[in-house]
């Protein structure tokens, strides 16, 4: 266990369960498994974030801003200051992405990529967070909401196996 990253995550892990089992021994949580992975994407999220800051060029710390945010954004639903919907938890997850790759983009690589798919995530949240928004019944809205997702996931995982100028494909 010489390796640093390896003793962290083994840390966070022991220092995650143990701060969930106090949450809910207090009964100040609503789900054990929910404040668990919230609370290690913010360690996680937080070490790699900072290991990124310090090694420009490495590796993209976009995910790693995002999984803190989403991290904390969970942890505002496990304490019960924003109530809990599914199509809340989507937009806090997909623009916490969102803000972590544009950030990233902007200020770590300067790279129009990671701006632009931080700019796709912060669309697909907003199309889910439009009809709470203008409060727009009907049957049009649930049937598109029920099959934008997977029609967004598909087209950004083609996005993603797309080939990329200047890089060699393993």
């Amino acid at each position: 266990m010489r390796d640093l990253e390896a003793r962290f995550t083994f840390a966070s892990l022991l220092i995650t369960i143990g701060l969930t089992f106090i949450f809910n021994n207090v009964f100040i949580i609503n789900s054990f498994l929910w404040t668990f992975i919230a609370l290690f994407l913010v360690f996680t999220g937080t070490y790699n974030t900072v290991k990124a800051a310090f090694n420009f060029g490495k590796a993209s710390v976009g995910f790693s801003i995002g999984a803190l945010l989403t991290g904390i954004v969970v942890l505002l639903f496990e304490f019960s200051v924003i109530q809990y919907s599914l199509s809340l938890l989507l937009v806090g997850i997909f623009s916490s992405l969102a803000v972590g790759y544009i950030i990233s983009g902007v200020f770590f690589y300067r790279s129009v990529r990671e701006v632009i798919s931080g700019i796709i995530l912060a669309i697909i949240a907003s199309i889910f967070f439009l009809p709470s928004i203008f409060n727009i019944p009907g049957t049009f809205f649930d049937f598109a909401r029920t099959y934008w997702l997977g029609i967004i996931l598909i087209t950004v995982g083609l996005l993603v196996f797309l080939p990329r100028r200047g890089g060699k494909s393993e």
